[in-house]
């Protein structure tokens, strides 16, 4: 399997797992952390026995273990026992890290260099940014709103949307830190405090929310 086959693959994984965000919604604290736990040490120790490499990438191909794969489940434990009162956090976090980060590459790979690169990171593309933003936001307002069992409102779909936008330009920077820690755990903090805003300033005090958001950030 070639380069761009490899990250295909590695991506589709990379999103597909988001789906079991879903499952959160079931889940006690504990059991969510358990399955998180139980993710974490399969992709340390049984992927790589099994065909792992086939999705590894570089010379994690050859060493047979790859840290971006094993931080994945590490992130989304680490935000089950930060938030775990929160589900509704964890699961848009998830969202975020799934369909926001995994299309942002996907988009980015298939694009192949078109659309222009980002002037503060050569290796990122617009075209990603722009596939963060869209599937980023809309997988972290599904799974909010699902978890939550609420219909759509402004209160809470207007941060989600702002801390996308947050997110998708911290995923883009050259920090050189894992992905999935920025995105998860950065994501998910990030939202905590946005959505600490009292939901009445949307109407009351639309310039004290805008600064609020300004402090989140």
């Amino acid at each position: 399997m070639g380069t761009f086959g490899r990250e295909m693959a590695r991506k589709s994984v990379h999103v597909a797992m988001g789906g079991f965000a879903f499952l959160l919604v079931w889940l006690t604290p504990w059991q969510a952390a358990l399955l998180a736990a139980g993710a974490l040490l399969h992709n340390l120790f049984l992927l790589p026995l099994y065909g792992g490499r086939r999705i590894f990438r570089g010379a994690a191909a050859e060493r047979g273990h790859d840290l971006g794969i094993v931080l994945y489940p590490a992130s989304i434990l680490a935000l089950v026992l930060i938030f775990p009162q929160r589900p509704e956090i964890v699961a848009a976090a998830w969202g975020l890290l799934a369909f926001g980060d995994g299309m942002a590459t996907v988009a980015g790979t298939l694009a192949r260099g078109r659309g222009g690169r980002l002037p503060w990171n050569p290796d990122k593309s617009w075209i990603g940014l722009a596939a963060f933003g869209l599937f980023g936001g809309a997988g972290a307002a599904a799974l909010y709103g699902w978890t939550l069992g609420v219909a759509v409102e402004a209160s809470w779909l207007l941060p989600v949307l702002i801390v996308t936008v947050v997110m998708a330009v911290a995923e883009s920077l050259p920090l050189g830190l894992d992905d999935n820690i920025v995105v998860s755990v950065g994501g998910g903090a990030l939202l905590c405090a946005a959505l600490a805003i009292d939901p009445q300033l949307l109407v009351a005090k639309k310039e004290l929310l805008a600064g609020r958001l300004v402090m989140a950030v």
